[in-house]
């Protein structure tokens, strides 16, 4: 078991996996390749594997606290985030997170967000 799955399991989070190429099953995260190809990938790449963690790290800065997503009614996602963790999400956004906690990871390249069901109720 890799370190991933291994944090997933101490957090009682069910790992998911996906045939490769099935856009229909995993839309969003197809949606998040398709971004990273447009906004990432075009853009001139540093050689090294260390130059690439850097550059991949200040992108995820960016999408993650600087760039409006349409979805979240033009928010980032930690500023959604944020206005979860008050209690109630922006006008216009849906609510299928209700019931979730917000759980970041920080990592030696950026920091992963995720919506985690709240201990003892579950999400909507």
């Amino acid at each position: 078991m890799g370190v991933f799955e291994e944090g997933c399991a101490e957090l009682g989070v069910e790992v998911f996996l996906l045939p490769p190429r099935s856009p229909k099953l995993n839309g969003r995260v197809e949606r998040l390749h398709r971004t990273f190809r447009e906004e990432f990938y075009t853009q001139p790449l540093p050689v090294g594997l260390e130059g690439l963690r850097q550059a991949l790290g200040a992108y995820l800065v960016h999408y993650n606290t600087q760039r409006p997503h349409q979805a979240l009614g033009g928010l980032t996602p930690k500023a959604y985030l944020d206005t979860l963790d008050q209690g109630a999400g922006p006008p216009g956004v849906s609510d299928v997170v209700a019931g979730y906690r917000c759980l970041t990871i920080p990592l030696g390249f950026g920091i992963l967000f995720f919506a985690l069901p709240q201990r003892g109720g579950g999400g909507s």
